[in-house]
């Protein structure tokens, strides 16, 4: 409150040092504004492929594990219901997402329905419970998704093959889903 009266009472060169503090101000609350969109996917709220490169090109060497998800049976809804059902679709299973990370775990929109999931320092019995948990949240909606991971104990993989494991298991646990649901 003070600093709104502060003009008036110390005069004209307080106010001209208040006016550039509050230009300041709001050029880096614009900065952090154009940053945040550049990073975060405007639909589901995840972050989106850009911040995936550059988060991955940090420190890979603390990244444990990759899972891959795949939303099952979007195209069907996209045809059928619309594009808005399909969105609807895609930002409950990030919520999903969403609720199911822990610290040092992160999840990017890759795709239209491609996520990604990278792990920072975290056990492979703490990988194991995450894809429960994602089973458990999704399980409550109406849709479903086929997960992949890979993990590696020690920095000799690359993201790239981290990456390639996980999306290999997630297409074979895709075309199990299909195989059973016959979809």
């Amino acid at each position: 409150d003070s600093g709104m009266v502060l003009p008036f009472v110390y005069g004209r060169d307080y106010a001209n040092i208040f006016c550039s503090i509050i230009a300041i101000a709001l050029f880096v609350y614009y900065v952090f504004l154009i940053l945040q969109q550049t990073t975060i996917d405007p639909l589901t709220g995840l972050l989106n492929r850009q911040a995936f490169y550059s988060d991955t090109s940090r420190t890979p060497e603390d990244i444990s594990a990759v899972l891959s998800i795949d939303r099952n049976g979007l195209k069907p809804i996209n045809d059928t219901l619309g594009h808005s059902a399909g969105d609807e679709a895609l930002t409950a299973i990030a919520v999903c997402f969403s609720r199911a990370l822990k610290r040092g775990q992160s999840c990017y929109r890759v795709g239209g329905d491609e996520f990604v999931i990278v792990c920072r320092k975290t056990s492979q019995d703490e990988v194991m419970k995450l894809i429960e948990r994602i089973n458990h949240f999704v399980s409550e909606t109406k849709y479903s998704c086929s997960i992949g991971y890979s993990y590696r104990s020690d920095a000799t993989e690359s993201i790239d093959d981290l990456l390639k494991e996980s999306d290999e298991m997630m297409y074979a646990n895709k075309a199990e889903y299909y195989t059973h649901s016959n979809r």
